[in-house]
C-alpha cells in the first residue's frame, strides 16, 4: 500500500488490529529487496492483489519458494481473488458486491423483498467468510508443516464461498423469512440503492428492533490503540476463556504506513521503527 493509493481508511478501526503496516513500492528495486527480506523470515505470505500482479512484480509462487529454499522450514502462500483460479475470468479484479451479483446472491435478496431484481446485500458476508475460510486453511497448513514439513498453497475466492452459500446453504424457508422480515418492518431495498444508503438504513433498522440483543454492552469492550492514543469500543472475541488465556490484540490498530518494513525482535512492540 502506497500513500497515493486510495484505501477505505474508515475500516481501519475494525480491520487493522494486530497488524503492523508499512509502505513499499514494488516497482522500486530497494523496496523489492525489503520485501524479499521480510519473506525470507515469514511463515505465511498472503496475496490479495489481482491475479498476475505479484508475478509481474517478481513475487509469484515460484519466486517466493526460491527465496526460502535454503532455510529449514517451508512457507505457506495464500491467494485470494474474486472469480476463482480457473476459467476465463481468473485475471479479472472484483470484490464482494460483484461476487454477490455473479453468483445469484443479489438476485435472491431482491426477490425476497418482493421485486424481480438484484439488490446488493447490505453486509459483506462473502468478504468476511472468504477471509475466515482462508485463515482456517492457513492454520491447517501451519499444523501440517509442523508435523510433516514442506510448503503449502492456499487458494480462496469470493465466488467459491458464494457458490457454496447458494448451493449448499440456500435461503431461509418462506415462513422463517417472512417472520424475520416483518418483525423488522418489512424493509424494501432496490437495485439503485448504493452502500452509502444501505448501511445507514440497515443500522437504523437494527437499532430499532434489535438494540437489546445485538447492541448489548456485554458483547463489547474498550480497546486501546496506544500508538494513536485513542480508545475504541469494539466487539469482543466470540470465544472466551475462564482460564489464564486472554484473547486480545497486543498491537493496536493504525493507519497505513505507520511502521518500518522489518520484523522486530519484540513481537509485542506497538510501532516498528528502525531501532526495533
Amino acid at each position: 500500500m502506497l500513500p497515493y493509493i486510495t484505501d477505505l481508511s474508515p475500516l481501519h478501526q475494525d480491520l487493522n488490529w494486530g497488524k503492523w503496516n508499512c509502505y513499499l513500492n514494488l516497482k522500486d528495486e530497494g523496496d523489492k529487496e525489503k520485501l524479499k527480506a521480510l519473506i525470507r523470515d515469514a511463515d505465511v505470505v498472503v496475496d490479495g492483489y489481482r491475479p498476475g500482479v505479484m508475478e509481474r512484480l517478481g513475487f509469484g509462487r515460484q519466486a517466493i519458494l526460491d527465496l526460502v529454499k535454503d532455510r529449514p522450514r517451508g512457507i505457506i502462500i495464500a491467494r485470494e481473488n474474486c472469480y476463482g483460479w480457473h476459467g476465463p475470468w481468473v485475471h479479472r479484479s472484483g470484490w464482494q458486491q460483484i461476487s454477490d451479483a455473479c453468483c445469484g446472491v443479489s438476485m435472491a435478496y431482491g426477490k425476497a423483498m418482493g421485486n424481480d431484481e438484484p439488490v446488493t446485500p447490505v453486509f459483506p458476508n462473502s468478504d468476511y467468510c472468504t477471509g475466515i475460510c482462508g485463515s482456517t486453511a492457513i492454520l491447517d497448513a501451519l499444523v501440517r508443516r509442523a508435523e510433516h514439513g514442506g510448503s503449502y498453497f492456499v487458494d480462496v475466492a469470493l465466488n467459491y464461498y458464494s457458490q457454496w452459500l447458494v448451493s449448499t446453504c440456500g435461503t431461509y424457508d418462506e415462513q422463517t423469512w417472512k417472520q424475520l422480515w416483518t418483525s423488522h418492518g418489512s424493509p424494501v431495498f432496490r437495485h439503485y440503492h448504493a452502500m452509502s444508503y444501505l448501511l445507514p438504513a440497515m443500522l437504523k433498522i437494527l437499532y430499532q428492533h434489535d438494540a437489546e440483543t445485538l447492541f448489548n454492552p456485554v458483547f463489547f469492550e474498550e480497546r486501546s490503540a496506544e500508538n494513536l492514543g485513542v480508545t475504541f469500543v469494539q466487539v469482543k472475541p466470540v470465544a472466551q476463556s475462564n482460564g489464564s488465556v486472554e484473547l486480545r490484540y497486543n498491537v493496536g490498530t493504525r493507519g497505513n504506513g505507520t511502521d518500518q518494513p522489518v520484523w522486530p525482535k519484540d513481537l509485542t512492540v506497538q510501532v516498528v521503527g528502525d531501532s526495533n
